[in-house]
């Protein structure tokens, strides 16, 4: 069974700055390449999970950072999955 505690779910959030930055110190030794994908990252952008994801996939800088930015620009989780549906379905009847 799966534990439920509020460390567990620290990942599923959006993370503010210091957090992301917590999180790229274990995963990235480079100081100045650290500073700069946090520079990257407005607060409350990107959750645990997806920064863990990007890192563990990407093995070059140029490729985390491309993948840092695409996650930090894509703003759809930020809309009405209903609003989103209708015009889908408004597209298909034209």
């Amino acid at each position: 069974m799966i534990s439920v505690t509020e460390a567990s779910k620290i990942n599923f959030r959006y993370q503010k700055t210091a957090q992301a930055r917590a999180i790229l110190n274990t995963l990235i030794k480079n100081s100045e390449v650290l500073d700069e994908l946090v520079d990257l990252m407005p607060d409350q952008s990107v959750t645990g999970f997806q920064l863990n994801d990007v890192v563990r996939k990407h093995t070059s800088f140029g490729k985390i950072k491309a993948a840092i930015l695409e996650l930090v620009n894509n703003k759809s989780h930020l809309e009405d999955p209903r609003i989103v549906g209708d015009k889908a379905i408004s597209k298909d009847e034209n």
